[in-house]
């Protein structure tokens, strides 16, 4: 049956609703009906009731089950803490005995004895780190400015080389080594130690501080004529020598072609400079300028007996200087005493080996030698 009032269920043989309370209408019951009735809703009243009224006996044993478990649960707790106690003190001594042999606490002391000027201790551990990692830079750092310190630049510098050399492909070294490089103002190695490097990562990672050579437009050799030579490095600045030295910032800057006009060899050397003030290798090309030589002088007169004073004069081409010896010796030998000409010669009396040569100034190259046979006897 339902209630008209909430639509609850009401149990069978109830006058009321057991949820709203409403009285249900029902036809007459007979005296047996009625007791039942009354029997069914005491027995469903008691058992609404009975979780509510608990024996005291059974709440006190819950209780007492219940304190049990906290008290077990306090005394785990307390066991973690002691054990956690007395192991703290192994884990802290064996953690700092393991840092102290390890690769970072190696690193540590050796930082530390470097503060103190301790550099042999220092030296020590930082050889010991490299040892236990040899592809952390940090020790090879530390080595490096160790010896810095001590005024030895060579022995930092082979640090990184050493390390590089054996390690061929660890970018952090080269950028290590980079570093010391600038720290200690020579910017002209670093191209050099790249130049060496045959891995493309490496060299893409460091693409800052890898700068071309500059570039030629005239191929190196002999020439037999003046001749420019152009310089090309996209995007960066050349300076250049043409005197034999290395050329740094501080070397001619080049703006435009360089003109070789002299006789003999020319060596051109040529580097470039990034944005990043870093150079490149040296870039180095010769040319041999070897321009064309005069003929034999030409001297008048022509071999011959004279009896009248004649002057002897030689023919001498700008760019040429003349020297001549009247004893028939070579004038290109220095060792002949050749005299430089300067002018018309007299004519000497009795016989004379005349013998002219040119030479080509700023060189030591000459002519072949003209020789003339005069026999001058005056008349009486």
């Amino acid at each position: 049956m339902k209630c008209v009032n909430c639509g609850a269920t009401i149990p069978e043989r109830w006058s009321y609703c057991p949820i709203c309370g409403m009285e249900v209408p029902t036809r007459v019951h007979t005296r047996r009906e009625h007791a039942d009735i009354r029997e069914a809703e005491q027995n469903h009243l008691t058992r609404k009731s009975k979780p509510k009224v608990q024996s005291d006996a059974l709440q006190k044993q819950r209780r007492r089950r219940k304190a049990r478990k906290k008290r077990l649960a306090k005394m785990r707790r307390q066991r973690r803490l002691v054990i956690c106690a007395m192991l703290l003190p192994i884990v802290l001594l064996m953690a700092f005995f393991i840092h102290q042999i390890s690769y970072s606490g190696q690193i540590s002391k050796g930082n530390k004895a470097l503060t103190l000027s301790n550099y042999e201790k220092a030296e020590k551990y930082f050889k010991s780190a490299t040892k236990k990692n040899r592809k952390r830079v940090e020790a090879y750092e530390g080595l490096a400015k160790l010896y810095v310190e001590k005024k030895d630049l060579e022995s930092a510098e082979n640090v990184f080389l050493s390390a590089i050399a054996m390690q061929p492909s660890n970018t952090q070294l080269y950028r290590s080594a980079i570093k010391f490089y600038l720290e200690t103002n020579q910017p002209e190695k670093v191209p050099e130690v790249l130049n060496d490097c045959e891995y493309e990562e490496v060299l893409k990672e460091l693409k800052d501080y890898v700068t071309p050579k500059p570039e030629f437009d005239l191929p190196e050799g002999t020439y037999h004529e003046v001749q420019e030579v152009a310089l090309t490095s996209k995007g960066n600045k050349i300076y250049y020598t043409i005197d034999g030295s290395n050329p740094d910032i501080y070397s001619q800057k080049y703006e435009k072609p360089i003109l070789i006009h002299k006789e003999g060899k020319t060596q051109i050397k040529a580097i470039s400079v990034n944005k990043n003030k870093i150079s490149s290798v040296i870039a180095t090309k010769t040319y041999n300028i070897e321009l064309p030589i005069e003929e034999a002088p030409a001297v008048s007169p022509s071999t011959g007996q004279y009896e009248e004073a004649a002057q002897i004069e030689i023919i001498v081409p700008d760019g040429y200087t003349a020297y001549y010896t009247m004893n028939g010796k070579d004038p290109s030998d220095p060792s002949s005493g050749a005299s430089q000409y300067e002018g018309p010669i007299s004519m000497p009396k009795g016989q004379t080996m005349f013998s002219a040569v040119l030479k080509k100034n700023e060189t030591d190259k000459y002519t072949p030698v003209t020789k003339r046979n005069y026999v001058y006897k005056p008349e009486e």
